[in-house]
């Protein structure tokens, strides 16, 4: 198991309120899915708390937990918050966790002023703790409440939000907008002649690049849109952590094993070399293709993989002259170190003004553009095969409803999964 899951798993039942010894019974009833079983993650969870409690430190999440025990535990000093904040008000309330939820309803007294803003059918955060139907369950959890309904869709045309109302019906209003041919659609061959051809439109298009956006489910179909905006000359922006790229991880890894050996002065070096044996160790079949090629043959064509796992290297290479600059005498653990403590680890790549965005629905969300590309729409894609189906159906309409003007739906019939292998798809259920 990893770090990361470790963590994941702590903030679900930290959203929850899920104590230490109930997490056992609270995660089989939530059908989570663990590489270790129910009642190790328990046994990990009390362990990792005991260890914070003897360093004296604290989680991020932990800080909501801690309020809400104040809050519950301390009548003199709940009672002093309420008079404080007699005023609330929370948007996106279909995204508030169970603790978040608590600590409003510990704030909230007869004389204080509360509204909420939010729309159920896009409470997609279910992985992350969040209930679907926080927000149908207002009234019972605040007595009194009066409820004003927001039918006009100011943001999309009427083809967009017939598309949204057939993923979950209700009465959406008539749409302040109207376009001819707002949403289209298209079949291709293979995802690398999906992504291909989107990058093409694009560049097509034309600026302003930001203008477009490029959504999907998973970060997997967007590698290679990527790849093909590199090849194409289109600007594009990503959030993403780079050092969990593979071809990123294979370098670190490297690079720990040289640590205690390697100085300042063969830092450079070993960085450029390793990065080279990167490529070579994920794109085996390029060297035999090259020893065995004649040398007035042309050169085989970069894959889209290959394309985009050289442009991650750069930026990586760009962080090391970075932290030269900074270090000049810095040694590589030292540069380990510095990346592994950088603020702005979580988007690593530095983003471009004005680019065409590439994001994945969840990090979509409350955003908009002219024309949104939503590509993957195939089945065990787009739903995601073993997700829940009613929150897949959310993130389709939170999908769709981010067009302002247009949206462009495409599938492709064959994609490649992690191995390599081509799969042949069929259409998403919801498209």
């Amino acid at each position: 198991m990893s770090p990361r899951q470790l963590e994941a798993e702590l903030s679900w039942a930290n959203a929850r309120g899920i104590a230490d010894t109930e997490y056992p019974v609270a995660a089989l009833a939530a059908r989570r899915s663990l590489p270790v079983g129910f009642e190790r993650m328990g046994q990990l969870l009390v362990a990792y708390r005991a260890d914070k409690q003897r360093r004296g430190v604290v989680d991020v999440d932990d800080l909501l937990v801690l309020v809400l025990a104040e809050l519950e535990g301390a009548p003199q000093w709940a009672d002093a918050q309420r008079w404080r904040f007699r005023h609330l008000f929370v948007d996106e309330y279909q995204d508030t966790s169970v603790v978040q939820r608590r600590i409003l309803q510990a704030l909230y007294s007869p004389r204080a002023d509360l509204c909420v803003v939010g729309d159920p059918r896009q409470s997609i955060f279910g992985f992350a703790g969040v209930e679907p139907d926080t927000f149908d369950r207002f009234p019972e959890h605040f007595d009194g409440s009066t409820t004003v309904e927001l039918r006009t869709n100011h943001r999309s045309p009427a083809q967009v939000v017939a598309a949204a109302d057939r993923l979950l019906p209700s009465e959406l209003g008539v749409p302040a907008a109207e376009y001819a041919s707002a949403v289209s659609s298209a079949v291709y061959e293979s995802d690398t002649a999906e992504a291909t051809d989107v990058a093409r439109q694009l560049r097509r298009m034309g600026v302003p690049w930001r203008r477009f956006a490029v959504l999907a489910r998973t970060n997997g179909v967007l590698d290679r849109v990527e790849a093909a905006c590199l090849v194409a000359g289109v600007p594009t922006n990503r959030p993403q952590d780079l050092l969990q790229r593979s071809e990123i991880r294979y370098v670190l890894r490297e690079l720990r094993r040289l640590a205690p050996t390697t100085g300042a002065s063969g830092l450079v070096a070993d960085i450029a070399e390793i990065s080279d044996e990167a490529l070579t160790h994920l794109f085996p079949w390029r060297a035999r293709v090259e020893e065995f090629a004649d040398e007035d043959e042309p050169q085989v064509e970069e894959s889209l993989e290959e394309v985009l796992a050289r442009h991650h290297l750069s930026e990586f290479l760009d962080l090391h002259a970075e932290f030269r600059t900074l270090a000049p005498q810095g040694t590589l653990e030292g540069f380990l170190f510095w990346l592994e403590s950088m603020s702005y680890r979580s988007t690593m790549v530095r983003p471009i003004l004005g680019a065409v965005q590439l994001r994945t629905i969840h990090s979509a969300k409350g955003l908009e553009w002219d024309t949104v590309f939503l590509l993957g729409c195939e089945e065990g894609v787009f739903p995601l095969m073993g997700s829940d189906e009613a929150e897949e159906r959310r993130l389709a309409f939170v999908a769709v409803t981010r067009a302002a003007r247009r949206l462009i739906l495409s599938r492709a019939q064959t994609r490649t999964d992690r191995r390599g292998r081509a799969q042949e798809r069929s259409p998403s259920r919801f498209f």
